[in-house]
């Protein structure tokens, strides 16, 4: 049996708040959705299939006609 358990294993949380986010957008409630969209990519990294949620994540936002915090973050590194 495991004596720890590495919370970065696990994607659950970042998966719920990534699909939670998906529904408020279909429900028309844009604020929501983007608060829930962009905790699951601000708050969780370093689960096994982080690439996966993070996709439908940005696919959702694109949708909404917007880019990511963490997108205009990543465009300051590049400069």
């Amino acid at each position: 049996m495991l004596s720890y358990i590495n919370v970065n294993w696990f994607s659950l949380p970042a998966q719920a708040y990534c699909e939670l986010g998906i529904i408020e957008f279909e429900m028309n409630n844009t604020d929501k959705a983007i608060d829930l969209l962009n905790k699951c990519i601000n708050d969780y990294t370093g689960y096994m299939n982080e690439n996966y949620v993070h996709v439908k994540a940005f696919a959702t936002l694109r949708r909404l006609g917007l880019y990511t915090e963490k997108q205009g973050i990543d465009d300051q590194k590049l400069i």
